[in-house]
């Protein structure tokens, strides 16, 4: 306990909070992605790694993932994924029920992706989400196969997410929905009576 203490690890420091957090981060992510990466059974380009440079060590375990360094998120990660047949991605452990900000980006820059299975994607776009999830290596691997071998399907998903993206989860529409629920409350709030 004094060397909790003096180490500032008790759950009431926010130092402790901050360990906690970067152990999660780099160690929990970077061994459950390389491990989900590593399991694929098609040629894998990794980009990224930028968390945790040393967990790039892990990628050697798999002779198809092939590293190909750190790309600039805003002028050249939407080519990537327009590029790319398949996007990969797996939760962040931080935040393993939201829709990952990653899905909206991939499908906006005509990209695919495939994404672990979390509550939330499933709740936003129903049954389309499931299509394009994962709860399994196994699962992945298949969808993986079907989607590269099913080149018209894929095109479909692609336009789907497009236009749901476009029509639903532009920054307009999300304003508008803040705003719209912002009026909901305020025309439901009691008034204060005048004096």
């Amino acid at each position: 306990d004094a060397d909790l203490l003096r180490l500032r690890l008790s759950p009431h420091q926010t130092f402790f909070w901050r360990v906690y957090r970067y152990i999660v981060w780099v160690a929990v992510n970077t061994r459950v992605r390389m491990g989900v990466l590593s399991a694929v059974t098609q040629p894998v380009d990794f980009f990224g790694g930028f968390a945790d440079p040393d967990g790039l060590a892990l990628l050697q375990a798999s002779s198809e993932i092939r590293y190909q360094g750190t790309v600039d998120y805003v002028d050249e990660l939407p080519g990537v994924f327009h590029r790319s047949k398949i996007t990969v991605d797996v939760a962040n452990q931080l935040a393993q029920r939201s829709v990952p900000g990653k899905f909206f980006e991939i499908f906006a820059a005509g990209g695919f992706a495939l994404v672990d299975r979390r509550p939330d994607l499933i709740a936003a776009f129903g049954d389309a989400a499931e299509a394009v999830t994962y709860e399994t290596t196994d699962e992945l691997n298949a969808k993986i196969d079907y989607f590269l071998s099913h080149e018209s399907d894929r095109r479909e998903v692609i336009a789907h997410f497009q236009d749901v993206i476009r029509r639903n989860h532009s920054a307009e529409a999300w304003m508008s929905r803040i705003l719209s629920d912002l009026q909901e409350r305020a025309d439901t709030r009691p008034r204060l009576k005048s004096a």
